[in-house]
């Protein structure tokens, strides 16, 4: 699996002991390709860096124009709260998560 952002404050996106990067192959960040959202350019590059579909993709991001950049690209899109525990998103995943 892949995932892209921005960093959104990596340390706390996930509580229990994990980042996003334990649940994830590769992560892209904007600002470390130096790319901005919501320009459909970056969504792209992902998409064909990491040799995905559209539909077996999903974007996770906290704006709305973002997220519908990818929606217009048919990514499937999350937009967590702030503080979100977003470990129910992996629920079927094979990752061990401490309680």
């Amino acid at each position: 699996m892949k995932f892209t952002g921005n960093g959104l404050n990596e340390p706390v996106l996930l509580t229990r002991g994990h980042t996003i990067r334990d649940f994830f192959d590769k992560v892209y960040l904007s600002y470390e390709l130096n790319m901005e959202k919501p320009n459909p350019d970056i969504f792209e590059f992902v998409l064909s860096d990491a040799s995905i579909q559209p539909a077996e993709t999903l974007f996770l991001d906290d704006a709305q124009p973002n997220c519908r950049t990818a929606e217009s690209l048919g990514i499937n899109t999350y937009m967590p709260e702030p503080r979100e525990d977003w470990s129910h998103l992996f629920k079927d995943i094979n990752v061990p998560v401490q309680k």
